[in-house]
């Protein structure tokens, strides 16, 4: 059974001043390491659905790893991004899902999520702009894609004033609107 601290008091206290070897390094790997970790995939493990580890995933990450693929969009990778579309399109049809989950549809399809912070960062500005559509596209007509990508922090520029910024400010009913409002407005 490990005790919160028992990793740590384990390891130096400070950062050392020598290279250690390959080996040492692994051996303090299986002696400190390993018994700390969670083993998410054995077969007694029942808190969460031990899904991140297959044979596949493993040769797809290695793969992955040794190309050092930075899949973020895109324009960071157009390989890496054409072939998770497709991918995706692939399970969609795999679990036959209706058309309009693909990627060539006219609603879009979808992208995979790394972890629970970014589906959150995508979903919460999401969710309103997919529920609002039709009346947003009665008001105006913009460019989405350019108004999520601000949404995402690619802010060109900072608010000016302490009176603008107080305006701004995030409150729990309306923050997601004007997020949009705002990301809109600087397209």
């Amino acid at each position: 059974m490990v005790e919160p601290g028992d990793v740590r008091s384990q390891l130096p206290e400070h950062p050392p001043t020598e290279p250690e070897s390959f080996d040492a390094v692994m051996a303090d790997v299986e002696r400190i390491v390993v018994p700390g970790l969670t083993q998410w995939q054995h077969p007694g493990f029942f808190a969460y659905f031990p899904s991140n580890t297959s044979y596949p995933s493993i040769l797809g990450e290695l793969l992955s790893a040794g190309l050092g693929v930075q899949g973020m969009s895109w324009v960071t990778s157009p390989a890496c991004t054409e072939v998770e579309t497709l991918m995706l399109d692939w399970m969609r049809e795999l679990l036959d899902l209706p058309a309009r989950f693909d990627s060539r549809s006219d609603n879009g399809g979808g992208v995979i999520q790394g972890t629970a912070s970014e589906a959150t960062l995508v979903g919460d500005p999401v969710g309103p702009l997919a529920r609002d559509r039709r009346r947003r596209q009665r008001r105006r007509r913009h460019d989405e894609a350019r108004c999520l990508c601000h949404i995402a922090g690619a802010f060109e520029r900072r608010e000016g004033s302490a009176d603008r910024r107080r305006r701004h400010r995030a409150h729990p009913d309306r923050g997601a609107r004007r997020i949009v409002r705002d990301a809109c407005r600087r397209t």
